[in-house]
């Protein structure tokens, strides 16, 4: 059975979110966006949906929204196919107004390569590349 994966990220700005995430290699899925959503999907197996905090909030029962610039709940990671794929994107997030930094500095290079981006809200997501 395969698995998909569906991650919801609260942003302040879903446009502004929206280009952050294509500026990274995800396309928008418009069947399934508009101006409160967009479907960012990285592969077939893995889609992020920026959303705005009221819209998230149906889906939360009343629980509050965390600022993930100073408070995280989870990291999600996805594994990449080299190191360099780990770097470009990294440069990507940082160009583009997000965040990026080395996770694994203690692991030999040739076995494992990671680095945690934030988007411009500070939502987390680990890249990773394992020698397998």
């Amino acid at each position: 059975m395969m698995s998909i994966i569906f991650v919801s990220v609260p942003v302040l700005d879903v446009a502004l979110s929206t280009t952050f995430y294509e500026r990274l290699g995800f396309v928008k899925n418009d069947d399934f966006s508009n101006e409160n959503v967009s479907s960012m999907v990285w592969d077939e197996n893995l889609t992020v949906m920026v959303q705005s905090h009221d819209h998230l909030k149906n889906f939360i029962d009343g629980k509050t929204i965390v600022d993930p610039k100073t408070s995280v709940t989870n990291i999600i990671a996805v594994g990449l196919d080299s190191k360099d794929e780990v770097i470009e994107i990294g440069r990507r997030a940082l160009e583009n107004g997000g965040n990026s930094f080395r996770t694994d500095e203690n692991m030999p290079e040739e076995f494992m390569y990671s680095a945690i981006i934030e988007d411009i809200d500070g939502n987390p997501l680990k890249l990773v590349w394992m020698a397998v």
